[in-house]
């Protein structure tokens, strides 16, 4: 480097250091140590609770345990604080008490101090906190007009609530409970209660806060069955701290009967409705006593109602009262799904207080629930079939729930019911120009309650017992090529080669069997077995052979002209059984699959089960289903034509012919129980039909 060159870059250096205030013998603004920051407030916490240096000071139950988040942008090697907390004591004198925390490296960290055990119960105490980096210190947290975080230490547990009701007095009597609103009363004599904790041995819990020293809180229930109950109470004060337990045990008892209650089964020709509970019912000339009442209900016999302006029947009181929580039930069969219908309301001056019937939308029609001018819709009716429907109306939670067969089909919120009653009807409501929507189809046992019902209630009151509607066990053929229904019904006719065997029984209780050849060989009754577009289930044991082809194989089907409603089948490719369901009577309908695995048993019980008011098909499988073996549908169509055992539509003619054995085939209208279906599977007997 030449020495013009040295010159030149000795200069640059000088101006550099020139520019940047770091010329040798001096320190640049970069390099000064600064103190840290003031410690924020928003970063000071008592026992995990915010500091709030000009708010009331927080109650707290445990020992205080104070914390800080210290921060220095400046440093990464040292890192400190200091706490330091100050309180008056008995005597009036000033108390302070200090701690100086580890050094930590970083730029910021969390600080802690717990505080000494002499800090006295139920007295004010301040503390600040201030940031070192070993050699400056930051300001105190506090700020400079002396506000500091601040806290009482209380560990006195309030005194227990007493607990009393009106609804319950503590006679060891039963009371009325069941859908009703009732309440209790609890005050603890504790003047720092902020609130009341409350648990039911049912399970219903919650908080209430507390009205003042000494005034009692109500705590509002609603039993949802009868029994003997406990609410415990415990009364909480600013601090959290939770008093004892208090305990109150009522008795509630059983849920209250209807206040009026038409079954319709009064004789034919009757002028009235005789009422089990409540006024008889005038009935109108478009009445008619004595038709079938839906099947499995003690029900026999209905009312039909022609849909004329005189299809009505009315006690001429009023029975719901507005306001007031209610529910309302009955079993209805439709006969028309073109417009509404209703089957049960109460006059509101040109209106209807509550109406409970089928609405149409467009093509569609549902089932409605209304309250006021609120409606609620659900399900998908049926003409001709037998429904129960259930309205309740909570006016506390302000809700109108419908119930279609047992199970909640809707619900609608913020319900504002009309403030006048008029009569009740039976077959009509109300409108602007007089009644309106007349019934025309079945209806029976209507039931208006005074309080609310529950799903548990409601699905019982719904329940229809399945009935038998074919049992063959194949025990013999008789001279005309028949096998008979044990119950009298219509029997099963052998065909092609099917015949009866004595050999080697199925069953566990002996006696024969179907044996079928997989070739042309079935039986089927004439008329359907079933009702397929209603709840139904059928059931057989199947001993497989296999088939020459290895195509699937049926083992039972009911359908129409063109497909089956359903099917039950084997796929010894896929080793499957299969239910099958298609969407019409036509070719090419469109086809639902639920499936079982083979359980490569040597005899398979095999159930299908259809329960209209869940919208589901089920495959049971030797008394058990499974993960894809459910299948749901909007609707499901009616089969008009006989039960087919060993064969099934496949085509346009038959097919899927089953070489192997059947026996015990079993009809049922009503959708059986998974136990029922396990005890026909194990060959129990008759199923129970206990649910």
């Amino acid at each position: 480097m030449t020495g013009r060159t040295r010159r030149r870059a000795t200069t640059a250096v000088a101006v550099a250091l020139l520019m940047t205030g770091a010329l040798p013998g001096t320190a640049s603004a970069a390099d000064e140590n600064r103190p840290p920051p003031r410690p924020a407030a928003a970063d000071l916490r008592t026992n995990g609770l915010a500091c709030a240096p000009n708010a009331a000071p927080p109650y707290i139950r445990s020992r205080p345990v104070v914390s800080a988040v210290l921060r220095d942008p400046d440093s990464t090697a040292r890192l400190s604080g200091q706490f330091e907390a100050w309180w008056k004591d008995s005597a009036g004198k000033e108390q302070r008490r200090s701690f100086e925390t580890d050094v930590l490296p970083g730029q910021s960290h969390e600080f802690q101090w717990q505080l000494p055990d002499d800090v006295p119960p139920h007295t004010p105490v301040a503390w600040r906190v201030r940031t070192s980096d070993g050699a400056l210190w930051s300001p105190w947290s506090a700020t400079s007009t002396g506000a500091a975080c601040r806290f009482v230490y209380d560990n006195d547990v309030p005194e227990p609530p007493v607990i009393t009701s009106s609804d319950f007095p503590q006679d060891d009597a039963w009371h009325d409970g069941v859908g009703i609103r009732t309440s209790f009363r609890a005050a603890s004599p504790a003047e720092d209660v902020v609130s009341y904790a409350y648990r039911f041995s049912t399970g219903a819990h919650g908080s209430l806060p507390a009205r003042g020293p000494g005034l009692p809180v109500v705590i509002p229930h609603l039993a949802e069955r009868s029994g003997v109950d406990t609410v415990s109470v415990q009364a909480v004060d600013r601090a959290g701290n939770h008093s004892p337990s208090a305990q109150y045990v009522f008795r509630v008892r059983s849920a209250r009967e209807p206040v009026a209650r038409w079954t319709l089964g009064d004789p034919v020709g009757s002028p009235v409705a005789t009422a089990t509970a409540g006024p008889s019912a005038r009935a109108g000339s478009g009445v008619a006593f004595g038709a079938a009442g839906p099947s499995g209900t003690r029900l026999t016999t209905a009312a039909v109602l022609d849909g004329s302006a005189n299809g009505f029947l009315t006690p001429g009181a009023t029975v719901v009262k507005p306001g007031t929580g209610f529910a309302v039930s009955a079993w209805v069969r439709p006969d028309r799904l073109d417009r509404g219908m209703t089957a049960v309301s109460q006059d509101s001056g040109t209106a209807a207080l509550f109406s409970l019937g089928l609405r149409t939308a467009g093509d569609s029609a549902g089932w409605a629930f209304t309250v006021g001018g609120t409606r609620v819709v659900g399900g998908s009716p049926a003409a001709g079939k037998w429904t129960h429907l259930t309205g309740v109306h909570d006016p506390v939670a302000k809700t109108a729930r419908l119930f279609v067969d047992g199970r909640e089909a809707g619900v609608a919120q913020q319900v504002k019911p009309f403030t006048t009653a008029g009569d009740l009807q039976l077959g009509r409501e109300r409108g602007l120009l007089g009644h309106q929507a007349a019934w025309r189809g079945g209806l029976g046992d209507v039931q208006l309650h005074d309080r609310l019902a529950f799903a548990p209630e409601i699905a019982e009151n719904a329940r229809r017992k399945p009935v038998s509607t074919g049992n063959w066990n194949m025990a013999a053929a008789l001279p005309d090529g028949t096998t008979p229904d044990l119950a009298g019904g219509q029997p099963l006719a052998l065909h092609g080669g099917a015949k009866i065997d004595q050999a080697d029984p199925l069953n566990f209780d002996g006696g024969g069997y179907l044996v079928l050849d997989g070739t042309d060989g079935h039986a089927s009754t004439v008329r359907p077995a079933v009702d397929t577009s209603d709840s139904f289930t059928v059931a057989a044991r199947v001993r497989l052979a296999g088939a020459a082809d290895g195509g699937p194989m049926t083992v039972l089907a009911q359908g129409g002209t063109h497909t089956d409603a359903f099917k039950v089948r084997y796929v010894p490719e896929s080793s499957q059984w299969q239910l099958v369901l298609t969407e019409a009577d036509r070719p090419g309908a469109r086809e639902w699959v639920a499936v079982q695995r083979d359980q490569r048993d040597s005899v398979n019980h095999v159930a299908v089960v259809h329960d209209r008011a869940a919208g589901t098909f089920q495959l049971y499988l030797n008394g058990s289903t499974a993960d894809g073996a459910t299948v749901s549908v909007p609707s499901s169509w009616q089969s008009g034509t006989g039960l087919h055992v060993g064969r099934a539509h496949a085509g346009d003619g038959w097919g899927e012919y089953l070489k192997g054995d059947v026996d015990d085939v079993r009809a049922f209208s009503g959708a059986l129980s998974p136990s029922d279906v396990s005890m026909l599977s194990f060959g129990f007997g008759e199923p129970c039909f206990c649910g």
